[in-house]
């Protein structure tokens, strides 16, 4: 993205948070237990995209398109993440036996 700045992110997730201070309050408290614990960032960060990645090859059902979408990023980037993160054909398929219903508009 071209003029994007990590301040424009920042700022955009400021907005998006205090839309939602529920969210922000969760994030938050998982946040202070992770830094008390010694959790480092790399650690962290790969524990949630890794989370955020399988969370939404549920609701997708395993299919990589549109988790990507879901998630906003290439097919191709879902799935070099999953190769980065052990997700392999057979554990995408063990997640989407767990897959919640999705409840579509009629």
């Amino acid at each position: 993205m071209e003029g994007f700045s990590a301040l424009d992110g920042t700022r955009e997730m400021k907005e998006q948070n205090d839309s939602n201070p529920t969210m922000r309050t969760i994030l938050e408290g998982v946040i202070k237990e992770m830094v008390a614990k010694g959790i480092y960032w790399p650690e962290a960060a790969a524990e949630f995209e890794k989370l955020f990645i399988m969370e939404a090859l549920r609701r997708s059902h395993g299919n990589l398109g549109k988790a990507a979408t879901t998630l906003g990023v290439h097919r191709n980037t879902v799935s070099k993440k999953m190769k980065e993160f052990g997700i392999e054909k057979g554990h995408r398929e063990e997640i989407c036996a767990e897959a919640i219903p999705v409840k579509r508009a009629v």
